[in-house]
């Protein structure tokens, strides 16, 4: 008689929530053992970190700079000159940021904590600030 395996079964050990795909094969009669193949993807903040614009982000965010990206466009200020501004206001790579509060219209500009610092920026501007 065939029996079809769950998931469950096959990987009760193991937290369901992080498996993403799992496989199971059925047992045929005259097989001495259970034969399963398992294919699992596990989430962990370590493997890849996913970096954000800071401008994305919104009220009551919190995280850590990780660098200064300023892309072509994004102000009207050249781009050396908008990323020496931030790290000048204390956006240096490391700082720990947290947002504040937003404008009512757009929800610009934005009052970001900067260690113990409070500035406010616009979200354009926000966007070359790469956070995890």
């Amino acid at each position: 008689m065939h029996r079809k395996i769950t998931a469950h079964e096959a990987v009760s050990s193991y937290n369901r929530s992080k498996l993403l795909n799992t496989r199971a094969f059925r047992l045929t009669p005259g097989q001495p053992r259970v034969h399963i193949a398992v294919s699992m993807t596990r989430h962990r903040a370590t493997d890849s970190p996913q970096y954000s614009p800071l401008g994305q982000a919104h009220r009551g965010f919190r995280g850590r700079i990780h660098a200064i990206d300023v892309p072509a466009g994004i102000s009207d200020l050249p781009a050396a000159e908008l990323e020496g501004r931030l790290i000048e206001l204390g956006f240096t790579e490391g700082a720990y940021v947290e947002i504040l509060h937003e404008g009512v219209f757009g929800r610009d500009p934005i009052a970001v904590r900067v260690n113990d610092a409070t500035v406010a920026l616009r979200r354009r501007e926000a966007m070359a600030i790469l956070v995890i």
